[in-house]
């Protein structure tokens, strides 16, 4: 492959990530998943920036820029993630009254939305942010783009991954845990981008000394992923006016934190 083609192929995949996360800040009758897929869109685009870090592309401005976009929607999606998070627990625990977290967990995400819409109607100044970063990375010199800085690029990600579980297995506290999870997303989205690049990628999880299977790395962040809405959901029902069944409800939680297991998981080697 030529070193214009992968360049092209790169901004391709920008360009297709920007129209998913446009189409998900549009408007809709169902806001919350659309919202869930802009902010996966919007993550897989900076996996895809820092990906490329290692070449000429300058790249600072419009991952800053993607950082905050995804920040401003931080508090509709993690409402209603706890929310659905309740209703989990609800099915998979009939025996638990959870009715009065699941109808409090959902006035509340309501709420959030709500205000959040408010304050931009229709997410138009969202959308505005999104067409400047479309416009800058359009202006970017994609054909400067080399397979060599994706291979550096990936290799520096699974070493920040490696480093984040081995802090994680010394020192599970929630934000060495919240950086785990991220960095083994981040990795496991690159690896997912790496046919669309063109490249192969068995090649470059050799690199990896064969440590970068996406589907350890899924397991690892799903698991990581259950522990933050766990751990979420916990912070939410303890304030909560005392019911019939609070008590055992906080201590399935806390039994279903206890199980995951994040400093077992972090030592199994899955980055290494």
């Amino acid at each position: 492959m030529s070193k214009q083609e992968v360049g092209e192929r790169a901004h391709a995949l920008a360009r297709r990530e920007c129209a998913a996360i446009l189409q998900g800040l549009s408007a809709t009758d169902a806001p919350e998943p659309a919202i869930h897929s802009a902010r996966k869109a919007i993550r897989r685009l900076r996996a895809l920036l820092a990906l490329l870090e290692r070449s000429e592309l300058d790249l600072d401005r419009a991952d800053a820029s993607l950082q905050r976009l995804g920040d401003s929607l931080s508090d509709m999606r993690d409402a209603h993630v706890v929310a659905e998070a309740a209703q989990r627990l609800r099915a998979d625990h009939p025996e638990v009254q959870l009715g009065p977290a699941c109808e409090a967990l959902q006035r509340r995400s309501e709420r959030v939305m709500r205000n959040e819409m408010g304050k931009d109607p229709l997410l138009g100044r969202r959308r505005k942010q999104l067409a400047d970063v479309t416009l800058w990375l359009d202006a970017l010199p994609w054909h400067a783009v080399k397979s060599s800085d994706i291979k550096a690029g990936l290799l520096h990600s699974e070493r920040r991954a490696r480093k984040a579980q081995k802090r994680a297995a010394h020192d599970d506290s929630p934000e060495n845990v919240h950086r785990w999870r991220r960095r083994v997303r981040r990795l496991r989205m690159q690896l997912e981008a790496l046919p669309e690049l063109g490249l192969k990628t068995a090649a470059l999880v050799d690199a990896l000394h064969g440590t970068g299977k996406t589907k350890a790395l899924h397991k690892v962040s799903d698991l990581l992923g259950w522990q933050q809405d766990l751990r979420m959901l916990r912070n939410l029902v303890r304030p909560m006016p005392v019911w019939g069944g609070k008590p055992e409800v906080l201590g399935l939680i806390d039994r279903l934190m206890a199980d995951a297991g994040v400093r077992d998981v972090s030592r199994t080697g899955v980055i290494g």
